[in-house]
């Protein structure tokens, strides 16, 4: 389960310092996830956004901070878990 919040976090690098916003904020990501691409449900464009990060980089930030590995270290059900949490934000 640290894996799924590892993920759920948007965890920033320390070397980017203590306020700098790294991604979009998870507050009102179920309204906004079926919106970032057109034809993808939000469940399908927050797996795309987990597993290829860099497949849709919101406007105004930068691509290549999220790790590209969480396809194979995660469980099939620890991602569904994580992005049923995610749908709940």
């Amino acid at each position: 389960m640290v894996q799924c919040a590892e993920v759920a976090r948007q965890r920033r690098p320390q070397t980017l310092g203590p306020r700098r916003l790294v991604g979009p904020s998870q507050a009102g990501l179920s309204q906004r996830a079926p919106t970032r691409k057109p034809g993808y449900s939000a469940e399908a464009y927050l797996y795309e956004s987990i597993v290829n990060p860099n497949a849709f980089v919101v406007d105004t930030f930068q691509p290549d901070l999220m790790p590209k590995d969480y396809l194979t270290r995660l469980t099939a059900q620890q991602l569904a878990d994580v992005i049923a949490f995610l749908l709940t934000k």
